[in-house]
């Protein structure tokens, strides 16, 4: 129980500290955090599309593995033989959900704006940290 919701909450919280650590990293080094932004935006949207394309292909290995006689269909005595394990990968096969839309096209564009928006706001805080600097040393 505890490992499962850790494997579930810990990739959420590696993409949401992510775009902050590149931002602070970039930053201490001198350079704009619109790169950083990008750099987050890239490794976030190469990760959620490499392990969306990881568990496509794992689901098509064992649906293929299904197929008793490699004729491409799935007969009445093929599905018989089925075990429950079986069924429930053949339900995630079938039941896709929009998992290929949303891991493929809206975590990379949701990425992308909460990325911009990590840095637009780390710069806004930048900038009113140095505009009440120069005013308290007036």
């Amino acid at each position: 129980m505890v490992l499962e919701l850790l494997l579930t909450y810990l990739p959420v919280a590696f993409f949401l500290l992510l775009p902050w650590v590149c931002i602070a990293a970039f930053r201490s080094m001198g350079k704009p955090a619109v790169l950083a932004a990008l750099l987050s935006f890239f490794v976030i949207s190469t990760i959620s599309i490499g392990l969306l394309a990881l568990d496509n292909w794992s689901t098509q290995q064992q649906v293929d593995r299904m197929d008793r006689d490699h004729d491409g269909f799935f007969s009445p005595d093929e599905q018989a033989s089925w075990s429950a394990k079986e069924r429930k990968v053949m339900d995630h096969y079938i039941g896709d959900g929009g998992r290929n839309v949303f891991g493929g096209i809206i975590v990379p564009v949701a990425g992308l704006i909460y990325s911009v928006a990590c840095a637009v706001t780390f710069e806004l805080f930048a900038w009113g940290g140095r505009f009440l600097k120069r005013r308290r040393s007036k």
